[in-house]
């Protein structure tokens, strides 16, 4: 994926970022939907998805506007709480079914050794080998409902008094637990 953020001058003073990314233009538009309901915390909202050919790669154009300057302070771990909170609420309460697109606990392959690790890549191995196993003992049954799936720093802005949320196109349906 890649970003990139301005302001066209048909836009007035509106900023707007857009995204080239390699999954299907179909998700990001069902994403969208869903995300461009959200009210209680702000989010990007959807002005286009396309398509554009490129040396014979597929890419999806999703244009949307700009929802923040900078990364989001972390000194406020109540607040994030209650924002991610006011989040997962509202995406359960969208009535979309994201079934499909269940948490895996299947090994994906490791990066080259050159790469860092991704954020996604970690949460993913700490929650199946450390998280998860301990609910399971409890025996708890975790609640399971649509959830950003990428969760981390560079997902949480800077937003008005508080924190917004982006790059939603990992959405799934697992644990709020794992947001």
């Amino acid at each position: 994926d890649s970003v990139g953020e301005g302001c066209p001058q048909s836009a007035g003073s509106r900023q707007v970022a857009v995204r080239l990314t390699p999954k299907p233009a179909a998700l990001i538009r069902r994403v969208a939907e869903l995300v461009d309901s959200i009210d209680a915390v702000v989010c990007p909202a959807t002005l286009a998805v396309s398509q554009i050919e490129d040396g014979g790669r597929t890419w999806t154009v999703h244009v949307c506007t700009w929802i923040g300057q900078g990364s989001a302070g972390r000194e406020d771990p109540y607040g994030l709480g209650q924002h991610i909170a006011a989040l997962h609420q509202q995406l359960a309460a969208g009535g979309e079914d994201f079934t499909d697109r269940s948490l895996s606990f299947e090994r994906g392959p490791v990066p080259p050794a050159e790469q860092e690790l991704p954020a996604w890549y970690i949460a993913r191995h700490l929650w199946r080998d450390r998280i998860f196993p301990q609910f399971a003992d409890l025996g708890g049954h975790l609640r399971l409902q649509p959830i950003h799936g990428d969760l981390h720093w560079d997902n949480v802005v800077a937003a008005g008094p508080g924190f917004g949320f982006i790059d939603f196109d990992k959405l799934m349906h697992a644990p709020r637990a794992f947001d």
